[in-house]
């Protein structure tokens, strides 16, 4: 394929890693925030799944492990936005 100019286009060809944004590292208080808001969004959607089947009578596991979810989400946003 070719420009008006008549030179060759390179929209097919590979970035080089020099082009690539660099990701900046998470500390360790952000890994732990974002670890244990994926263990309680997983422990969310277990305890709907458990009321869905009438496995348990009220909402409570669901509702504060969503809490808890929530908590940390925020948690991990503001340590992740604070550098």
């Amino acid at each position: 394929m070719t420009n008006d100019n008549n030179q060759p286009n390179d929209n097919n060809q590979p970035k080089k890693n020099d082009d690539m944004p660099k990701r900046k590292k998470l500390s360790t208080k952000s890994k732990i925030f974002l670890s244990l808001h994926i263990i309680f969004m997983i422990l969310t959607f277990l305890g709907g799944i458990l009321l869905f089947t009438h496995t348990l009578d009220n909402a409570g596991m669901a509702v504060c492990s969503m809490v808890m979810c929530l908590a940390f989400g925020s948690l991990y946003n503001s340590s992740k936005n604070s550098k």
